[in-house]
């Protein structure tokens, strides 16, 4: 089919939610495309320092770390845009023209649905981002979002910026959309949500640095601390995909020796059925469990989470319900003072209030979210992004 519209790594899109969109939006409005990302086994050329040494003049530079810069760039760019770019570019030259080329987590690791981009956008197609992650629209420096906010359309979960306004356009995520007031009571149970970082330092982030790990896991140990009895002998906890070499889950056992790992299935069918949850970090689990609608204890320093100013009074009325808190000891204070009857203190007007805001206007979620992709994607492949 030769769709005007072209989507990859579309992560949170399931195989019906692509056919569905692809009926409902109309026969030929958008292909869903799977671009296979650049591997080892495709490279032709190997490194050249000679080609490499040749890119950038470092004695031109004006200062020290120019100068220093200027001798590490030629080394990390990849192979594929110099010694084999010629071999990339080839695959996709007589590829079928497209008006707009979209992705959400595409943007980041593949190269190959990059080059295909760049070589539509040089003939007039134009690009299109989705967010695919919770700092957009919070975190006080941002990278992920500055290239966001590069293409033709930055498609948000609610936020928008008055000053770059004609580049942001609301689009209710679909993953935010499934999760949406599902909480079922099934377990118990408390649940923490743990979250681990690199040990080494190897590319600009929104958060932390690996050098925030020992006072990340310092607070751990205050909350336990602080933290009834009772309620740890019930705990799950939910450690990072990655450990990173940290020792995290025996950091957690020493603490809390009857713990209950529980690393199976996906964070949010859990975080549907628990009694309540904790969340330390400022990553996108904690807009799952707010858009779930499950009772939560929310904490994190906000010496190292800085946000934006924009941001601030929706945290601010989040901390005012107590369910954001600035550090792990009172935080563990709220657990231990609501967790018996944390139902009825989570339904309370001032928390649900609070709640529905920060969902408003960070976790766009509706259950009717097919329609409105459906019909944004009808616009755009008829008269084109405007």
């Amino acid at each position: 089919f030769k769709s005007p519209i072209i989507l990859s790594d579309m992560y949170f899109l399931n195989k019906n939610d692509m056919l569905f969109l692809s009926l409902k939006s109309g026969v030929n409005t958008v292909n869903f495309r799977h671009f296979t990302p650049l591997g080892d086994r495709h490279h032709i050329n190997d490194l050249s320092l000679g080609l490499r040494g040749k890119l950038i003049n470092h004695q031109e530079a004006s200062n020290k770390f120019l100068s220093l810069l200027h001798k590490i760039l030629p080394h990390t760019i990849p192979t594929c845009y110099i010694e084999n770019y010629e071999f990339y570019r080839n695959e996709i030259k007589d590829l079928a023209s497209v008006k707009v080329i979209g992705s959400a987590v595409g943007w980041v690791f593949n190269e190959r649905l990059k080059f295909f981009a760049a070589e539509a956008a040089s003939k007039g197609s134009k690009i299109i981002e989705f967010q695919h992650g919770g700092g957009y629209g919070l975190s006080l420096a941002d990278l992920p979002e500055e290239l966001a906010l590069e293409k033709d359309i930055f498609y948000t979960w609610g936020w928008s910026l008055k000053e770059k306004n004609n580049k942001i356009r609301l689009l209710p995520n679909p993953h935010l959309s499934k999760l949406k007031d599902k909480y079922n009571l099934k377990l118990d149970n408390p649940l923490m949500v743990g979250v681990n970082m690199p040990r080494y330092h190897f590319r600009f982030g929104n958060y932390f640095f690996p050098d925030d790990m020992p006072k990340y896991f310092a607070d751990k140990k205050i909350f336990f601390s602080c933290l009834y009895d009772e309620i740890k002998k019930r705990l799950l906890y939910r450690p990072s995909i990655y450990e990173y070499g940290w020792g995290e889950k025996e950091l957690i056992k020493q603490e809390v020796p009857n713990v209950k790992f529980v690393e199976n299935g996906r964070l949010p069918d859990l975080m549907k059925k628990v009694k309540l949850v904790i969340i330390d970090h400022c990553h996108t689990s904690f807009l799952e469990a707010l858009t779930i609608n499950v009772p939560c204890v929310l904490y994190w320093d906000h010496d190292i989470y800085l946000m934006r100013p924009e941001a601030e009074p929706y945290f601010e009325e989040l901390r005012r319900a107590n369910v954001l808190f600035k550090d792990p000891l009172h935080a563990a204070k709220q657990v231990n003072r609501i967790f018996d009857n944390s139902k009825d203190w989570w339904l309370s007007k001032e928390v649900q209030d609070a709640r529905q805001k920060f969902c408003r206007r960070f976790a766009y979620a509706r259950k009717d979210w097919f329609k409105i992709w459906a019909g944004e994607l009808r616009r755009i492949g008829s008269v084109g992004i405007n």
